[in-house]
């Protein structure tokens, strides 16, 4: 049914407008198939003008705004019938030697014009444009065309979309790199994204070379982000320099540039942003900034021997790019295409005047280029996912299965900053009905699968992977330093340890699991020391804690396989993928700085014994938080330890770190415990002669230290014992990283050490000290000390 016959009144009032409007005479109207209007457009300035288009009310009437084309003459009344008989889809090629193009904004490669920006998609009802306001609208771009004041348009239109001639083959990735001010004329490579080829040839650009503004060639510059490029063919930054001084002697390039694999465009700084355009005698007065000989002269130099070249490629396009000052802030870049127009000659004669004539017998096709850049990359997650605060930080995603990697996805494509996975599992085909990995991974390591998603769908996020099981490694070997943790393994005994690990180091884990055939989620969060861990957990629900929400498995959803301890149970990717999004959720909120009220998280679709429902509301998320247990062995609180140094002990450390304050340095503590538990250090040991210190690594000297130890106990017996280490970094931090957090747990685990809690003093490279003690199979904490003269 068309739309007339649905919306009778809105075609009365189109109709009535068409024949009355005062910016409007109308020729001839037709409706058959179409609705169709041929007039002219009337605008009066200091003369009356009259400009010929052609209105056509689509089939989405009145929901879209009738196309108007603007054409180089009045139609005639057969023609107006023919095109109302048409297919809409068909109007356009009927009209394509019929437009005139006025090479201005708003008006895009069909001929037609761009009548309505609209900044709010969601209005409570369709937002319908009468033909009243699109015909003023149509008259005043006609007006802005003769004043040279065009109705203003978005800074985010894109300059290719008004060009009349366009390139539908290929498109560019520029990133960065490729907008630094410092040169003002050259080229710049783009090596080819791994895109089907009769889909599109899209390359990202790879590397810069050219002069600057006075006219000097500065050292050519490459795309640094490595993970952008692995899965192209980009050439070394030494192979394209040596091709650009030495044309013909690198054939690792002319074959990559020969097949389609590598591209050159020469590139040129101009002072303004350029008008639409079609021809190349347009294109060169841009080049020259108004200057035709100039712009013919600084073209041709960069274009070298294109000409010739070109024709041994089996894409054979030169390609030129303008780059301009952009609407807001920085630069544009327009990249262009041209092409030998078909049985025009190749070059023949190697001289300028040849080049410079050789340019007439080509025509321009702009070609779209994106901005691969951060900022543009993040900018449709702004709000909600903050990129300038997620860049900074970093997510350790322990668990790559369908939950895992789902969060990961999320995580990658919020623009967190630095991503690690660990798992030990190999990818198996029956995974990719739940997993955002595919079937052409199979066999592969669960991690390098997930990795490679997470790159091609975020690649500013940096993305490391361990193939680990974790019940084998201490957890400071794959969980990332000052990040935070993402568990999906959903099995008690794996996260017990994981649990245990993670509160001895304090590392802060968020723990996801599906329940019920994914109909319900229990999602916690664990800062150590603030939060209930997993063990407290495990006791509230001994407890029958009216606190803890209880969610009895669905026996009706038993276990549908066990590979080999590894229960998989029921759950569609719909419910995972739900999940998924609800855990990245809170878990962007809490990397953006969010509310920390809650710390406990019940997703569910139907009603649960421990949750009060309003009306029964199902898809409902409810949190709660749950402090420590008061009888649980990791949280529990012990009465915190005091520490006092001597003077003396002191300036042993400060003299050993004054030697070289570069370089990382440390030694052991000598002294005793009062009988409060408070612990006095008299003495602080040198690193020893064979002791390995470096900017960011130091050994102590162990035999050295060793026998510290024994002359200590011998001298002063119960008051000259081993109580720790301490250390000097040779930066601002003077907090206990991994390494440090390894020594001191392994220390207090250890039967040959005759203490269980550990003193780490630090020292940072603005001389303020920090003091940690290290509880066996706790979490360590700051301690308070003082100073003052004791000794032995």
């Amino acid at each position: 049914m068309k739309w007339f016959k649905k919306h009778p009144k809105h075609l009365e009032s189109e109709v009535k407008e068409l024949e009355s409007n005062s910016n409007y005479e109308a020729k001839h109207t037709s409706r058959d198939n179409l609705l169709v209007s041929c007039g002219e457009i009337v605008v009066r300035l200091k003369k009356t003008l009259k400009y010929p288009v052609l209105i056509v009310y689509p089939d989405s009437t009145p929901y879209t705004l009738p196309k108007v084309y603007l054409l180089d003459r009045l139609l005639s009344k057969e023609e107006v019938n023919d095109i109302s008989r048409l297919p809409y889809l068909q109007v356009d090629k009927y009209l394509r030697d019929k437009i005139k193009f006025y090479h201005r904004r708003h008006q895009g490669a069909d001929g037609s014009l761009c009548l309505v920006q609209v900044d709010n998609l969601y209005l409570e009802r369709a937002q319908i444009y009468p033909v009243r306001q699109v015909i003023g609208r149509v008259r005043d771009w006609f007006a802005g065309f003769n004043t040279g004041r065009l109705p203003p348009d978005s800074p985010e239109v894109e300059l290719f979309y008004h060009f009349s001639n366009q390139n539908k083959e290929v498109e560019f990735l520029l990133p960065e790199f490729l907008f630094d001010g410092t040169l003002n004329e050259g080229v710049f490579y783009g090596a080819r994204l791994p895109t089907p080829p009769e889909i599109k040839r899209i390359y990202i650009g790879v590397a810069i070379f050219g002069k600057n503004a006075l006219g000097l060639f500065e050292p050519p510059k490459e795309y640094d982000n490595k993970q952008h490029l692995l899965f192209t063919e980009a050439p070394e930054l030494s192979q394209i320099q040596k091709y650009e001084t030495e044309r013909d002697k690198d054939e690792n390039i002319i074959q990559k540039l020969r097949s389609g694999k590598l591209v050159r465009v020469c590139w040129f700084e101009i002072t303004s942003e350029p008008q639409p355009f079609e021809t190349v005698e347009q294109l060169v007065l841009y080049v020259g900034n108004g200057d035709k000989d100039a712009g013919k002269s600084r073209l041709v130099e960069w274009l070298n021997n294109e000409f010739r070249e070109c024709e041994h490629r089996e894409y054979p396009l030169i390609y030129v790019g303008l780059r301009f000052p952009a609407r807001k802030v920085g630069k544009e870049l327009q990249v262009f295409a041209l092409r030998k127009r078909e049985g025009s000659p190749y070059l023949l004669e190697d001289n300028l005047e040849a080049k410079v004539e050789m340019l007439n017998n080509y025509d321009i096709e702009a070609v779209r280029s994106e901005a691969f850049t951060d900022q543009s990359y993040h900018l449709r997650n702004s709000a909600r996912a903050n990129r300038s605060i997620l860049r900074s930080k970093k997510v350790t995603v322990i668990g790559c299965g369908a939950l895992g990697s789902e969060i990961a996805d999320a995580l990658a494509k919020a623009g967190v900053g630095q991503i690690q996975l660990a798992d030990k599992e190999m990818f198996r085909a029956h995974n990719a009905v739940r997993h955002i990995v595919s079937i052409d991974r199979m066999g592969c390591p669960k991690v390098t699968a997930v990795a490679e998603r997470l790159i091609l769908h975020n690649t500013f996020v940096d993305v490391g992977l361990q193939l680990v099981d974790i019940l084998d490694r201490n957890i400071n070997e794959y969980f990332l330093e000052e990040s935070v943790g993402i568990s999906t393994m959903a099995d008690d005994n794996v996260e017990g340890y994981l649990n245990e690990q993670a509160i001895i180091y304090d590392k802060t884990i968020f723990y996801a699991r599906a329940l019920r055939g994914g109909k319900a989620a229990r999602i916690f969060r664990v800062i150590p020391g603030k939060d209930a861990c997993k063990h407290c957990l495990a006791l509230y629900y001994l407890d029958k804690d009216k606190h803890f929400v209880q969610i009895t498995e669905d026996e009706t959803l038993p276990t549908i396989a066990n590979e080999c301890n590894n229960p998989i149970r029921p759950a569609s990717a719909a419910d995972l993928k739900v999940i998924a999004a609800v855990t990245s959720r809170l878990i962007i909120d809490y990397l953006q700085g969010g509310e920390e009220d809650s710390n406990h998280w019940i997703w569910t679709t139907e009603a649960l014994e421990g949750i009060k429902y309003e009306k029964q509301a199902p898809f409902v998320l409810h949190s709660s938080f749950l402090p420590p247990h008061p009888d649980c062995e990791y949280c529990r609180r012990e009465d915190p330890v005091k520490v006092i140094i001597t003077e003396e002990a002191l300036k042993i450390m400060q003299d050993e770190i004054s030697k070289n304050p570069a370089l990382e340095t440390g030694g052991i503590l000598i002294g005793y415990r009062e009988q409060l538990g408070n612990v006095v250090i008299t003495l602080a040991s040198e690193p020893g002669p064979k002791a390995i210190k470096k900017k960011t690594r130091f050994i102590r000297d162990t035999e050295y230290c060793q026998k510290i130890v024994h002359e200590s106990y011998r001298e002063c017996g119960n008051k000259g014992l081993y109580l720790g280490e301490w250390h000097y970094h040779p930066y601002p931090d003077n907090r206990p990283s991994n390494i440090d957090l390894l020594s001191l747990t392994a220390i207090a685990e250890q039967k040959e050490y005759v203490l269980d809690k550990p003193v780490m003093i630090i020292f940072s490279n603005k001389g303020e000290l920090s003091c940690t003690v290290h509880p066996f199979n706790k979490k360590y904490y700051f301690a308070e000390f003082s100073t003052k003269e004791t000794k032995c």
